[in-house]
């Protein structure tokens, strides 16, 4: 399969943006919102991941209709979005196959 290098490059920082925003989300503004009272937190952090996250399916949408992944690579890329720090993972392996 040929795969674009600028699609590339946009879905590992897509990825990395999305990890870190969930971390971010995970880590600290829920346990603010429970332990401080500050719920505003999770609001802002979770509108922003949430606006990350759909932008990196997005992506993934576009890659996959112009055939630059399997359904494995597709299964792999959706998954590891649904973990903390899976977006880390992924944006290592695009950044390894993209060489």
């Amino acid at each position: 399969m040929k795969r674009d290098l600028r699609f590339l490059k946009l879905l590992s920082t897509l990825s990395l943006m999305q990890a870190a925003a969930f971390i971010a989300l995970l880590g600290i503004a829920v346990p603010v919102k429970y332990f401080a009272g500050y719920a505003t937190g999770v609001t802002v952090v979770g509108t922003l991941h949430g606006a990350i996250w759909l932008l990196y399916m997005w992506t993934v949408v576009a890659m996959t209709s112009l055939n630059m992944w399997s359904k494995v690579e597709v299964s792999r890329l959706v998954l590891s979005s649904l973990l903390p720090f899976g977006g880390f993972a992924t944006a290592h392996w695009i950044n390894s196959i993209s060489k």
